[in-house]
């Protein structure tokens, strides 16, 4: 279970980081995140 938790946190933070990189552009820093 802890594990799993682990990796989902790890991927989790992966996804965001890739999310945020690909709409910082689009947003311009209109939204704060």
């Amino acid at each position: 279970m802890c594990t799993t938790i682990m990796v989902l946190s790890t991927i989790a933070l992966l996804l965001r980081r890739m999310f945020i990189n690909r709409v910082k552009p689009q947003l311009k820093q209109k939204e704060h995140i």
